[in-house]
């Protein structure tokens, strides 16, 4: 499905996003690695656009990170998150 949804994405990528995002955030291993392999085709059309979308998914919550490692913090270039830093946890 993930194949189908990226060529459709080639021509509109704004309809496909969701799809992709919580696919990347499935506990499934498999389904995350399938979901960065087709979520290429859109970075390699549109960079610039994918660019802006991945950092401000990275910046918004990292608490899914957090969440995804199983830890309550973890040090990223220079700065240490806290889980207790972010509200609804």
């Amino acid at each position: 499905m993930l194949g189908v949804l990226s060529i459709y994405g080639l021509g509109d990528y704004k309809t496909v996003l969701s799809f992709f995002e919580s696919s990347a955030a499935s506990s499934d291993w498999n389904m995350r690695e399938l979901a960065q392999m087709f979520f290429r085709k859109l970075i390699k059309k549109y960079h610039d656009e994918m660019k802006k979308y991945l950092l401000n998914l990275v910046k918004k919550e990292p608490v899914k990170v957090m969440d995804l490692l199983e830890v309550d913090e973890y040090k990223y270039k220079k700065r240490i998150y806290k889980r207790i830093e972010h509200k609804g946890n």
